[in-house]
C-alpha cells in the first residue's frame, strides 16, 4: 500500500513541475514582443537587490550617491565577474555609467531580442555576485559613505530572506538613448529570527535620527514619494511595500546565511 508520505511527495513534485512550467510560459509571453517587434532597438536593463530595514511602520532609506536630493532603499545593482564577459559580449551588452562605483554593474543596454536570454543567465546564478555578496558590498559602501561603518555592524553571519522578485517590463520609457527598459529587482529582509538582527535594525533606525544621509519614512510617505519634511523619495522605495510575491519553490534564497 502506498504510504501517505509517498503520495504527498508525489503531489508536491507535480505542483512544483506545474509551477515551473507556468513560470516558463509566463516568461515566454513577457519577452515575446521584444523578440518579435523592434528586435534590435536598444533596451536598458538592470538587476538589483534591495534590503528592507524596518521597525514597525518605520522604513530606512539612504541618500542616493549620484542624486543628492533623492532617498532610496539600501542595496543596489548586482555586479558581474570577469568570467561573464564572453556571454555579455555575445549579446552586445554595453555598460551604463563610467564611474568607479559602477564598474562591472549589471546595468546597461542590449538589443531587445536578447532580454529573455539575459534573464535566464541571471537566474542561473553564474558569473555574477550572489545576493549575499551584493547586499553586503552595498551595505559596506553605503554605511561608509554615511560614516556609519564603525558604529553599525551586520550580524555575523548575516541571514537574508527573499521577500519578492519583481520583473518590470520590458516596457516603453521616455528620454535617454534607449526606448524601452527591463528591470529585475529582488527585495530581501534581514532575518529577524536572531537578537543580533533585531539589534542591527534598531541601531540603523536610531542612527537615522541624527544622520542626514539616512531617512526614516512611513509606508504612506513612500507611496506619496515625499517625506513629511519634504524629502524626495525614489520610486524604487515602493518595492519595499509591494510587488510580485516570491515563488514558493526557491529555497536557495530563503533565510540563507553567508559571510560579509
Amino acid at each position: 500500500m502506498t504510504g501517505i508520505g509517498e503520495v504527498a511527495g508525489g503531489a508536491l513534485a507535480e505542483i512544483a513541475i506545474e509551477r515551473g512550467l507556468l513560470r516558463a510560459v509566463d516568461l515566454q509571453w513577457r519577452f515575446l514582443p521584444s523578440r518579435v517587434w523592434r528586435r534590435k532597438e536598444p533596451l536598458r536593463v538592470s538587476f538589483a537587490a534591495l534590503l528592507r530595514i524596518s521597525v514597525g511602520n518605520a522604513y530606512v532609506l539612504i541618500r542616493n550617491l549620484h542624486r543628492d536630493e533623492l532617498f532610496a532603499p539600501l542595496g543596489g545593482v548586482y555586479k558581474h565577474y570577469l568570467e561573464a564577459r564572453p556571454f555579455l559580449d555575445s549579446i552586445g551588452f554595453r555598460p551604463q555609467g563610467s564611474g568607479p562605483d559602477m564598474f562591472e554593474d549589471l546595468r546597461g543596454v542590449i538589443q531587445r531580442h536578447h532580454a529573455l536570454k539575459l534573464d535566464r543567465w541571471f537566474c542561473r546564478n553564474e558569473g555574477r555576485e550572489s545576493y549575499i555578496e551584493c547586499l553586503c558590498r552595498e551595505l559596506k559602501e553605503e554605511f561608509g559613505e554615511a560614516r556609519l561603518k564603525s558604529r553599525i555592524r551586520l550580524p555575523d553571519p548575516p541571514r537574508f530572506t527573499l521577500v519578492r522578485r519583481i520583473r518590470e517590463g520590458p516596457r516603453r520609457v521616455d528620454g535617454g538613448h534607449f526606448h524601452s527598459q527591463f528591470r529585475l529587482i529582488e527585495v530581501y529582509d534581514l532575518s529577524s529570527s536572531s537578537p543580533e538582527a533585531r539589534e542591527f535594525a534598531q541601531a540603523v533606525v536610531e542612527a537615522a535620527a541624527t544622520n542626514t544621509s539616512l531617512l526614516i519614512v512611513t509606508a504612506e510617505e513612500i507611496l506619496r514619494r515625499r517625506s513629511r519634511a519634504g524629502k524626495v523619495i525614489a520610486h524604487s522605495s515602493r518595492y519595499l511595500l509591494h510587488g510580485e510575491p516570491v515563488d514558493d519553490e526557491e529555497p536557495p534564497h530563503a533565510d540563507s546565511p553567508g559571510k560579509c
